[in-house]
């Protein structure tokens, strides 16, 4: 971190036994990434390898964080000119907003349209390159998107790098959410999604590893149409100028195929498919290696 143009309000500063104690009531600076900081606040009692800080809260022009309880644990002061790897971190996020126009100063490569999420509540333990998150609930600002998730992420802030062990507990969405959600992570054109299963909550339970340009994906989607079983890699997705590819398996029970697509031709079916598809600047493009339906009603 190399931080510039820092203006301070403080009080009830005091110094004992080499601990250093006070309430930080506004911070502002800008970092050399360009990011400007337009407020941070709270209790700070720093010293032996610690700092502590409680009612953290950090804003700037996109986003407002609040962190009830954040400590950083190292071996020495200079541990700091090595934060992303020396510096031990412990966070519990309350109610927050986060935007990806505040992240992508910090993480080189996360070229994103804008996306914002409301957080409910975070654990975070670890390090910036390698932490886990003990509990996530979060929801996309302005959709129909929610999700609850933990796991490790490892790599940051080399977005290229960074891969991720992520357990999905709940993620909920509708078709016109998800469509939103790819294309903003994409920056590419994707097939329209909104016009299919319209009303309809889909519910996923599973995990998801690997990084953003090489994703494995398995688990169970749920919904009132029945459900779909997915066993999935995801390549592409960082690249906007490469071609995004979406391969494996698919299984259904009972999905009523008619209601997605607003079609009384075909109802309720059940059947397993190995697929591959592609959306690049020519357009989507599917390709089904396999099909077979156990039940077409």
């Amino acid at each position: 971190l190399e931080v510039t143009d820092i203006n301070i309000e403080a009080r009830n500063l005091k110094l004992a036994d080499k601990i250093m104690s006070g309430t930080l009531d506004m911070l502002t600076f800008r970092e050399k990434s360009g990011y400007v900081c337009t407020g941070m606040s709270g209790s700070v009692k720093a010293g032996r390898g610690s700092s502590a800080i409680s009612d953290l809260s950090i804003s700037d022009e996109w986003s407002e964080v609040h962190i009830p309880g954040f400590t950083m644990k190292y071996s020495c002061a200079q541990d700091f000119k090595d934060f992303v790897d020396k510096i031990r971190i412990e966070a519990g996020i309350g109610k927050s907003r986060l935007s990806m126009n505040t992240l992508k100063y910090f993480v080189p490569g996360l070229d994103m349209e804008p996306l914002t999420m409301d957080i409910d509540g975070a654990e975070i333990q670890g390090n910036v390159s390698d932490f886990s998150i003990g509990r996530l609930e979060a929801r996309v600002s302005g959709s129909d998107a929610s999700l609850a998730v933990k796991g490790r992420v490892t790599g940051l802030p080399d977005i290229r790098s960074t891969t991720a062990d992520i357990r999905i507990d709940t993620l909920s969405f509708t078709t016109g959410a998800i469509e939103e959600i790819i294309a903003s992570v994409s920056g590419k054109e994707i097939p329209e999604l909104s016009g299919y299963a319209k009303g309809h909550v889909f519910r996923f339970r599973g995990v998801a590893r690997g990084g953003i340009n090489s994703l494995n994906v398995g688990g169970v989607f749920k919904s009132g149409l029945g459900s779909v079983v997915p066993k999935l890699h995801i390549k592409g997705l960082l690249d906007k100028d490469s071609v995004t590819v979406v391969s494996g398996k698919l299984r259904t029970f009972d999905l009523d195929i008619g209601k997605a697509v607003g079609s009384d031709i075909i109802h309720e079916c059940t059947m397993n498919s190995s697929l591959k598809a592609s959306f690049g600047k020519d357009g989507p493009r599917l390709e089904i290696d396999s099909l077979i339906v156990d039940r077409l009603n």
